[in-house]
């Protein structure tokens, strides 16, 4: 630096290294808020999942609602952001067995799948 301030030189240098600076936090910001995103997106996957399988466990074997077949429901959630579409397949097995098959997606900006398997027993005694 000489007496009367600062050369281009030293304030070019300046402004690069804070143009640097500012645009790495911009890409941490927006990697970080997508990172966010995606991870809402998946909680909101396994929350719609787990209440679908806890609800199909809590009924009685015979229950009309664990008849073999295909069902699909759709899922809105109050502010219309995502949407989640649950399948569900349940079929009768050998024994007194049932297979249930649940399939959980969301239709939102960020997609996310999650599925599961329960086998349930008529034969063990437990009731709901």
């Amino acid at each position: 630096m000489n007496e009367r301030g600062f050369t281009l030189i030293e304030v070019l240098v300046t402004l690069s290294l804070v143009a640097f600076l500012v645009a790495g936090t911009g890409e941490l910001i927006s990697l970080s808020l997508l990172a966010k995103r995606k991870a809402e997106a998946h909680a909101g996957v396994i929350h719609h999942l787990t209440d679908k399988l806890e609800g199909l466990r809590s009924l009685p074997f015979d229950h009309p609602e664990l008849r073999a077949g295909s069902y699909e429901e759709e899922i809105t959630a109050r502010g219309a952001d995502p949407t989640f579409l649950l399948k569900w397949n349940i079929e009768d097995l050998s024994g007194g067995m049932k297979r249930i098959g649940v399939f959980v997606s969301s239709r939102g900006r960020t997609p996310a799948t999650a599925k599961a398997v329960l086998l349930v027993s008529g034969k063990l005694g437990f009731r709901p």
